[in-house]
């Protein structure tokens, strides 16, 4: 079976995206207009435009809190393949943790707050390895329930 939530990152993405060119635009416009000169509500144009850019600052921070991350999982031909990179801004490095089904030694999801992490781990000669935890928040309910029944299959 294979998992992945690359439509739901390019979705992620594209919002990103058209959430910068309208705070841009919103911004360009309140202070390159003279019809809002005199302000708007009884507070000046730049007031407005630094509310704009507050706004999504904050929605840009929020992002940044969940710890969004692309995932690709599959458990087929008896070995376990779990690829991630986050889609923070600035953070290019891709990661991969793949294993035999013989070496699986489970897994653990941990839920703080709003964010939602899953950590596996590896037999290691009578030991168990246990690898970073990785944020599975970007993954939808359904998506993090086939995740965890395809483990629990392994295990």
């Amino acid at each position: 079976m294979i998992l992945e939530n690359k439509r739901r990152v390019i979705r992620y993405r594209f919002k990103e995206f058209i959430g910068a060119v309208i705070a841009v635009s919103i911004f360009a416009f309140l202070l390159s207009s003279d019809y809002f000169s005199e302000g708007i509500l009884g507070l000046s144009d730049v007031f407005w435009s630094i509310v704009t850019i507050m706004v999504y600052m904050v929605l840009i921070a929020y992002h940044f809190y969940l710890d969004l991350n692309y995932i690709y999982f599959s458990d087929s031909e008896k070995r376990v393949v779990f690829r991630y990179y986050s889609i923070r801004p600035f953070n290019d490095s891709k990661n991969a943790i793949e294993m035999d089904f013989n070496q699986f030694g489970g897994y653990s999801i941990d839920k703080r707050g709003l964010r939602t992490y899953i950590t596996l781990y590896r037999n290691m000669g009578g030991n168990k390895a246990k690898y970073p935890e990785v944020s599975i928040t970007s993954l939808s309910k359904e998506q993090q329930d086939i995740l965890k029944k395809s483990l629990d299959k392994i295990s």
